[in-house]
């Protein structure tokens, strides 16, 4: 696998998910304005149940195409697993909302929405998983330029049209969560169109080997979105929809860090399976030496802006909701780290054990939510959050030990890595009710970046040169 082609595809599809989701932020503050706090926890509760519901109706059957670009190294073949699942990512979800629609009155009372809200959400549900299966195809396939298009588009016309219909509606909740979901269901169908065009086949063969490895991680999948989404629940039901405002704002913003983790996980993936099966392991701990504090510095640096960060995205009635900023925050790191581990169980196709382990974390985090937020209030649901995520890491560290693969990464310089993000993020909490000692943390911080910036300006040359053109015509040497 060329090593400058996997640097470029990581690279873009980062930036694209940044510049994508970067717009979705930036509309945050027009929609914590526009809506009341307890209209915005009403959208966060929404969100949280779709993205619940993505999962459990859908099977998340796009989880298999990593590991099936391997074993279906043939492109006819590879595009005819593409084309079968694509189709029942559409047809299953279709089938069990129906289901979801005869007793209707049940779940708009679990889901605590309206009619038109659900109907809303099923339709995302059934039409929207084609733009995430293209997607994935691009990414593995490394053709980042069509990829990054896909996502900055869809991106950009959901929120085109969330803010007219916003703007034209009288019930602005509706008019963002017809917005946000128009978009992304026309272009998956013209996705699915183009699909089904170029090879239609569907093999009971290849939903088969699909379903093998996404059943077992169905559990993983819904409980890592459950656990995403169960603290705004839990708040809602406990504490009410103000509350539930005030935690996903900040949420919202802790998933900067998770944002740019996964988008350099999807690209970094197919690379790093290619060096597995080359038994290339100093290149692996080579590039998670840079990746990890990259990361580190990264989280560091949101959590010390969170004071301004929230008052420009919500503004001064969600102020003091920035002491969760650090505990949400480390719990993205965390998160970013069982990636890691979660990667080569993918690549051993042993995935029941990553089911196991996030089951026991939600576990664990939703009875420590149901004690500490009754407590302590709304706020103990970031900490218990981190700390599950900790419970998660632990296991999967364990898992890998026992498939006798810890020897991929340095797992010391790891640990000792994470320890030191802890201890220095969570820090600033007490730094946050003094300015001139955040101050002071503000100039250090600068000053970190700029001696690393110069320290590693080789290095830095060195990557830059992948994409800058050879006036001399020599081709660039690849980085190994």
């Amino acid at each position: 696998m060329n090593n400058n082609k996997a640097i470029k595809a990581a690279t873009w599809y980062t930036i694209s998910n940044f510049i994508s989701k970067g717009i979705f932020y930036l509309c945050t503050p027009i929609y914590t304005r526009l809506l009341t706090t307890y209209e915005y926890g009403q959208y966060s509760n929404f969100l949280s149940w779709q993205t619940i519901l993505v999962s459990l109706l859908t099977f998340d059957l796009y989880s298999a195409i990593n590991t099936a670009f391997l074993d279906y190294s043939d492109e006819n073949k590879f595009e005819g697993f593409i084309s079968t699942i694509s189709v029942f990512s559409l047809v299953i979800p279709f089938m069990l909302g129906m289901i979801i629609l005869v007793f209707k009155n049940i779940f708009m009372n679990v889901f605590n929405v309206s009619f038109l809200h659900l109907i809303i959400m099923l339709s995302y549900v059934c039409f929207g998983n084609t733009l995430t299966i293209c997607q994935t195809e691009q990414i593995v396939n490394q053709k980042y330029i069509f990829s990054s298009i896909l996502t900055i588009f869809s991106t950009c016309g959901s929120v085109i049209i969330t803010l007219i219909l916003t703007f034209c509606m009288k019930d602005k909740l509706t008019g963002i969560l017809l917005g946000s979901v128009v978009v992304t269901e026309t272009t998956s169908l013209f996705l699915l169109f183009f699909v089904l065009r170029r090879k239609l086949i569907l093999k009971k063969q290849y939903l088969q080997y699909a379903f093998a490895i996404s059943i077992p991680l169905l559990p993983h999948v819904l409980a890592t979105t459950i656990l995403g989404s169960s603290d705004k629940v839990m708040i809602t039901k406990l504490c009410g929809n103000m509350e539930t405002a005030m935690y996903s704002l900040v949420y919202t913003i802790s998933m900067v860090v998770t944002m740019f983790t996964a988008s350099i996980n999807k690209a970094w993936v197919p690379w790093f399976f290619d060096k597995l099966k080359h038994y290339d392991y100093a290149a692996i701990k080579n590039a998670v030496k840079l990746i990890l504090p990259v990361g580190a510095i990264t989280s560091f640096g949101v959590c010390l802006f969170a004071p301004e960060i929230v008052a420009i995205l919500g503004g001064e009635k969600y102020e003091s909701a920035v002491i969760l900023m650090p505990p949400l925050i480390l719990h993205s790191v965390c998160n970013y780290y069982c990636t890691l581990y979660i990667n080569i169980e993918f690549y051993n196709k042993k995935t029941f054990g990553i089911s196991i382990a996030t089951t026991i974390s939600l576990a664990i985090n939703i009875l420590m939510n149901f004690y500490f937020i009754r407590l302590f209030g709304y706020q103990a649901a970031a900490y218990t959050t981190f700390f599950s995520s900790v419970v998660n890491l632990i296991f999967h560290l364990y898992k890998i030990r026992k498939q006798k693969m810890l020897k991929v990464f340095n797992n010391r310089f790891n640990i000792l890595l994470l320890i030191i993000t802890v201890f220095a993020v969570m820090l600033l909490v007490p730094v946050y009710k003094n300015n001139v000692l955040r101050l002071a943390v503000i100039f250090g911080y600068v000053i970190m970046i700029s001696l690393i910036l110069i320290k590693y300006r080789n290095y830095i040359r060195k990557i830059l040169k992948v994409y800058l053109p050879n006036k001399s015509g020599i081709k660039n040497e690849n980085l190994g």
